[in-house]
């Protein structure tokens, strides 16, 4: 058991006794355990809700009509970028589900799901903005601004996560060393099977 506990990285007042066939439940409890942020759920509403802001930004840029005197090259020019603008955002908004699960698990593979669709979004969608904003420059700014604000969501959501790391990478390597170990105790009674049945 000394190995768990160093593995699990707390001295707990007295380890439990657990069977080798337990054992790989008893890892998988303790890796729920390892939670993310104390309210994952207060955070997947704000998630949801920021999701909500950056639809509706994106929808008000591509309803907006150019206010003001610009050359037709210009505006054709704006129009085309604004609606690649509003295509990757729908993009990053349809790529984005927020989950039940709260384990330190899901909330690393939710962010890092979520961070790759965000930054290929902010990268096609910079390069749109640049024309956009010479004729739609508030509305094309507030879908910047929107998007921004999902990464800081994103962020706040695995910043607790990140603090256990070592904890779950130490309950990864266990499980990965039981299912070597069973392995090898399943090669084990094998060859004692064709032993005896040579014999």
């Amino acid at each position: 058991m000394k190995w768990i506990e160093k593995l699990i990285g707390k001295k707990e007042e007295s380890l439990p006794e657990i069977k080798f066939e337990e054992l790989e439940a008893w890892l998988d409890s303790k890796s729920r355990e390892l939670s993310g942020p104390g309210q994952p759920e207060a955070l997947f509403s704000k998630i949801n809700d920021a999701l909500r802001r950056v639809e509706k930004s994106a929808t008000l840029l591509e309803e907006a009509i150019p206010e003001g005197r610009y050359h037709l090259k210009m505006v054709k020019i704006a129009t085309s970028n604004r609606d690649n603008m509003v295509k990757q955002v729908r993009t990053l908004v349809e790529n984005i589900r927020t989950q039940e699960r709260s384990d330190a698990r899901a909330m690393t593979e939710f962010h890092q799901n979520a961070m790759q669709s965000l930054n290929v979004c902010r990268e096609n969608m910079l390069r749109s903005y640049q024309y956009t904003k010479l004729v739609f420059l508030e509305e094309s700014k507030q879908v910047l601004s929107d998007v921004n604000s999902l990464g800081r969501l994103f962020n706040e959501l695995i910043e607790p996560v990140e603090k256990q790391k070592q904890r779950f990478d130490a309950l990864e390597n266990a499980e990965k060393a039981i299912q070597v170990m069973k392995k090898s105790y399943f090669d084990i009674e094998t060859e004692k099977r064709a032993i005896k049945e040579n014999d």
